[in-house]
């Protein structure tokens, strides 16, 4: 009896079209810890397989009266053949972290090196395109809750002295978190804590000087730092950044005043400093022994000279008799003339004043060199 099986098909099975997730979150151990890696099962287009009975070895004689009949099938097997297919296969890939960017803002403008003198406000932006921002974080123990997102924005504000770092970082819905991100958070509200002023120059013997002289501003602030330092030296020029001049041709008393500004805006107070006498006239002398050269001295016999200065005051007053000179402070001097021996002699005056301005008899006209004969 001859028979003949139905061709039986067998398909691969395949997965039911859902996507399954599989975080690796589990291996997270902090902030900041790098990409996120899972996998997905996705549909792709493929070559699948199928199984079917086929017929292993036909009879060279005819199995029946068909036309189509060419031969009697005498055993059966399976045999496989390929075919496009769609199917679902397991792909990993990598999610990047949830992302922070911070901008500051200051009530009153920020100064050189971002200080403030006012508030300081921090402006957040959170960013997880894949799960989304769930809150802020920062360092100091801001917090700050957000729906969810895949972008959420907030703000923290600060007032009062300060100068420090602080981190922020966005929290993912994911429970992971954004790299960190630091802002300097700079405020100042107090002016300089001191001014001052230095006095560049050529300083006499006293407590003037003389010649170009320049009066350069000095401050402090041990917070924010000092910006800049006007001068003032009431002379009718008005304030100059840094520092103010007179010239040589200058001669009076110089009382500066000094203001300062720091780096987040506060300003002091116009201070006035200590005078300072700039003093570029020469003394002069007031009076002198007159010596006749005809006249011959003895032993008993002085010469005395007395100065006056109008502004830096009289410093010393120097008798040059023969080159050798004979110097005291203050606005007179005498000398024994008989101390100097026998024969003709010369002298000549100089006198200081505080300032170092010199006088010379010798540049003198009126009084010039003096010349007389002493006789022991």
């Amino acid at each position: 009896m001859k028979h003949r099986k139905p061709l039986f098909i067998l398909l691969t099975v395949l997965l039911a079209l859902q996507i399954i997730l599989v975080p690796a979150s589990a291996e997270y151990t902090g902030p900041n810890s790098g990409a996120r890696r899972y996998s997905y099962e996705v549909e792709v287009s493929g070559t699948c397989t199928e199984e079917y009975s086929c017929c292993t070895w036909w009879s060279d004689e005819p199995c029946g009266s068909n036309e189509w009949d060419i031969g009697c099938c005498m055993s059966y097997g399976t045999c496989t053949r390929d075919y496009d297919c769609t199917k679902k296969e397991t792909v990993s890939a990598n999610h990047p972290n949830a992302t922070i960017t911070t901008s500051s803002s200051c009530s009153t403008g920020f100064g050189p090196n971002n200080w403030c003198k006012g508030d300081i406000t921090v402006n957040l932006t959170g960013n997880d395109e894949w799960k989304g921002i769930s809150g802020f974080e920062s360092s100091d123990g801001h917090h700050l809750s957000k729906s969810g997102g895949h972008t959420e924005t907030g703000s923290v504000s600060f007032s009062g002295e300060q100068n420090r770092s602080v981190d922020f970082w966005a929290l993912s819905t994911l429970g992971d978190t954004s790299t960190k991100k630091s802002e300097n958070i700079r405020i100042d509200q107090t002016s300089p804590e001191s001014v001052g002023v230095r006095v560049e120059g050529t300083k006499g013997p006293g407590n003037a000087y003389r010649g170009n002289v320049t009066f350069v501003g000095t401050a402090s602030d041990s917070m924010a730092g000092v910006k800049s330092i006007f001068v003032d030296l009431k002379l009718g020029d008005g304030e100059k950044a840094g520092s103010a001049s007179v010239s040589a041709s200058y001669t009076g008393v110089v009382t500066p005043c000094v203001r300062a500004v720091d780096n987040a805006g506060n300003s002091t107070a116009s201070i006035s400093q200590s005078s300072t006498t700039v003093d570029n006239t020469l003394p002069y002398v007031t009076d002198y022994t007159r010596l006749d050269p005809s006249v011959i001295y003895n032993g008993s016999s002085q010469f005395s000279v007395t100065g006056a200065d109008d502004l830096s005051g009289m410093y010393s007053v120097t008798i040059i008799i023969d080159s050798t000179p004979f110097t005291s402070q203050g606005n007179s001097h005498t000398v024994e003339l008989g101390a100097l021996g026998d024969g003709s002699h010369t002298i000549a005056i100089v006198l200081t004043d505080n300032a170092g301005n010199e006088y010379d008899s010798r540049n003198d006209p009126g009084i010039g060199t003096i010349s007389f004969i002493a006789d022991i």
